[in-house]
């Protein structure tokens, strides 16, 4: 179906209708942006942190990580050793 009535449907492809059926929004873009803006600055220096998150090097004793949460927040948290147990 022509989900975003632009008048492509069937097997044209049409990738806007994609992301409607997944409801894909501003909270999902948010999210990819965070996720790119983070791969891109450990590509370039190694370091994942950005201008709103410092992210530290996981060792042992610090067991950290950082989730992005639903509202595109991301925060350093504790117990990744704990959670792949």
């Amino acid at each position: 179906g022509d989900l975003n009535n632009n008048g492509v449907t069937g097997t044209q492809g049409d990738p806007a209708d994609v992301f409607a059926s997944m409801r894909y929004g501003a909270t999902d873009v948010a999210i990819a942006d965070q996720t790119m803006t983070m791969w891109t600055n450990f590509a370039k220096t190694g370091n994942p942190s950005t201008e709103q998150l410092d992210w530290p090097a996981f060792t042992l004793d610090n067991d950290t990580f950082v989730e992005i949460g639903p509202d595109a927040e991301a925060t350093v948290e504790t117990g990744l050793a704990e959670s792949i147990q």
